[in-house]
């Protein structure tokens, strides 16, 4: 565990401390919001509006499904871990914005910019380095903005990733299945 210490705080320290500058300072808050609820909730809007006049509502349901599983893992491995926010530990952590002081492990923030990021690269697969690189820097703006850990990101990451793999192909094979059947009556 003191290795991984070591390892975590060395990175947090070039994304923290190394790199840190005004023009960061202002980018960082505005993309991290990206993994936040209200753009969560707009964009499930608006997908439900696009995917309705596409006639694949199921993809709303299935968007919504993945969210809303990916966070309530995330919330339960918090109360898990318990790990304590970067700044508690060490003294030289730069928080930009907002002293946070609840769990730290895993990043809720990465559990839903991923989450998203492979929802979108499934649905829209010519399009899957631009999601996947927005979840990058949602994740990279949570170790800049002093509040996470890189494992944290790195499980949030894993999180939303794993069980939106799993929602979205569990709900797809269902809509298939029961497209079948509806064609073969």
């Amino acid at each position: 565990m003191e290795l991984l210490f070591k390892i975590d705080s060395a990175i947090l320290f070039f994304f923290n401390i190394s790199i840190s500058n005004p023009v960061l300072d202002f980018l960082m808050p505005i993309i991290t919001n990206a993994g936040a609820l209200f753009p969560v909730v707009l964009i499930a809007g608006l997908i439900s509006i696009y995917f309705a006049r596409e006639q694949k509502l199921y993809y709303t349901f299935s968007f919504l499904v993945s969210m809303y599983f990916s966070q309530i893992a995330s919330h339960q491995l918090k109360v898990f871990f318990n790990r304590p926010r970067p700044a508690t530990s060490l003294d030289w952590v730069n928080v930009i914005g907002s002293y946070l002081y609840d769990r730290s492990f895993p990043s809720g923030h990465a559990t839903a910019a991923f989450a998203m990021g492979i929802f979108f690269s499934m649905k829209f697969p010519r399009y899957k380095a631009f999601f996947i690189s927005l979840a990058v820097l949602v994740a990279i703006s949570r170790m800049y903005l002093g509040v996470h850990y890189p494992s944290d990101v790195i499980a949030g990451a894993l999180t939303g990733s794993t069980i939106t793999f799993l929602c979205v192909t569990a709900i797809d094979r269902l809509a298939m299945f029961r497209k079948k059947s509806a064609d073969s009556q």
